[in-house]
């Protein structure tokens, strides 16, 4: 029971605690009042779409490869409702077994990547890969239709107006979404959750989906595609000329980073320095808000490349990375082991020291460092070896040209298995006596 005479620092205290449960309150609702609006929600329940089977053949003894037609969302038009029918290929080893699933996404531009599901199910793994309305070319391709087939090829991404539904990338995510349930669903599959990959406009779909549908996946890998597009990217021009609330809608409902607080599996982003597309500071924004095990890779000096230990491409196939099969053979397969962690990176003076937590033997350590503010896509980065000290100590030192404002460094270790793996991009500070 209160005392009758409360103290105005008693009064003060009971108001403080009603605003602070007040606060966290409002949190929540508006939390769930996301969710609950959030477009997407009808197709995070689960369920597995209707398809048509194209076909079924056995390629060189060792792979069933299956093509079919997802039915995906049904849109009214001026004209009457048109159903979208999204070309996917599955791709099995022919032996009986349960493999793991592995969902591959292409980027802009392209398609169905038949051949590197291919590949995969060579590999031991269930691939399904499938068209992305929005992110295709629709005009070119004439395997899927969908209300999106007459637009030209970019058009109508950066709408959220009236809704973020009116968006061509609210298709893509649909059809990813739908195709993740296909595959989690199939028999075949190795329970426990699935692989992601995606490469430009597919690393974007990597993020996206991962973060909308963390409960099916197990590992994400993208390549180059981030989040946080009004952060740093050239797409930053298209929101920039949208509507301000529309713009808001966008980044809420369609920006990938914006969804990677979900993402708790294993994530790797391999990224390049000076890519036209996505830059640096949108794919540190979108390491950062990522609640699971973050890791990435900078190849310096290239757009749309890793043309650094593991990043080279095998078999002719755009993309395709060494490190992609390490990862997922690890994550999913439970062979080989993790890649190492960059952490503890600090700059004092000219020196530059980080830590390495690693399980197997580094080869080799830089830093990379460029010098003045020039715009993102025309840095140039200058490599620096570092030396090992002990431990998983290393340690750099920079030029003293190199300590100009507007200059950021990173760090950066490779193993002979192959990989590569590098720190957080950081800012040159300068201490001024």
């Amino acid at each position: 029971m209160l005392e009758k005479n409360l103290s105005v620092c008693d009064v003060n205290k009971l108001l403080l605690s009603a605003g602070m449960i007040f606060t966290f309150l409002h949190f929540v609702y508006a939390e769930v009042s996301t969710v609950y609006k959030d477009p997407f929600r009808p197709y995070l329940q689960g369920e597995v779409p209707k398809v048509i089977e194209l076909s079924d053949e056995v390629i060189d003894d060792s792979v069933r490869l299956k093509t079919l037609h997802i039915l995906s969302r049904e849109v009214m038009t001026d004209s009457g409702a048109v159903l979208s029918k999204i070309f996917a290929v599955v791709a099995k080893p022919s032996k009986p077994g349960v493999f793991p699933g592995l969902l591959i996404l292409h980027g802009g531009g392209g398609s169905a990547e038949i051949g590197k599901a291919i590949k995969w199910a060579k590999r031991g793994y269930i691939a399904i890969s499938l068209d992305l309305p929005g992110i295709m070319n629709a005009q070119k391709n004439e395997r899927s239709q969908g209300y999106w087939k007459e637009l030209p090829y970019g058009a109508n991404r950066f709408v959220a107006a009236p809704s973020a539904q009116n968006s061509v990338l609210f298709d893509a995510v649909v059809a990813g979404l739908q195709a993740m349930s296909l595959l989690y669903s199939d028999k075949d599959t190795q329970p426990g959750g699935i692989g992601v990959i995606g490469i430009s406009w597919g690393g974007y779909m990597t993020t996206m989906l991962a973060g909308l549908k963390p409960d099916y996946v197990k590992a994400a890998f993208s390549i180059y595609g981030s989040g946080y597009y009004d952060v740093g990217s050239t797409f930053k021009k298209n929101l920039d000329a949208m509507d301000a609330k529309e713009r808001q809608v966008w980044l809420k409902y369609l920006d990938a980073g914006r969804r990677a607080k979900f993402i708790r599996s294993p994530y790797f982003i391999a990224a390049a320095t000076n890519d036209r597309w996505f830059y640096p500071p949108a794919v540190m924004a979108t390491l950062n808000a990522v609640s699971g095990e973050a890791n990435h890779v900078f190849a310096p000096n290239v757009s749309h490349q890793i043309n650094i230990s593991g990043g080279s491409n095998e078999g002719n196939l755009t993309g395709w990375t060494k490190m992609e099969e390490l990862f997922f053979d690890y994550y999913l397969k439970g062979n080989g082991g993790p890649f190492p962690k960059i952490h503890s990176e600090q700059l004092n003076q000219q020196k530059i020291t980080f830590k390495v937590r690693a399980t197997n033997k580094v080869s080799s350590a830089s830093v990379h460092v460029s010098i003045g503010d020039h715009p993102w896509p025309d840095r140039g980065w200058e490599e620096i070896s570092a030396t090992h000290l002990v431990g998983g100590l290393y340690e750099a030192t920079l030029p003293l040209d190199a300590l100009k404002e507007g200059g950021f460094w990173y760090a950066s270790i490779s193993n002979g298995l192959p990989f590569t793996v590098s720190g957080k991009m950081m800012p040159i500070s300068i201490v001024r006596k």
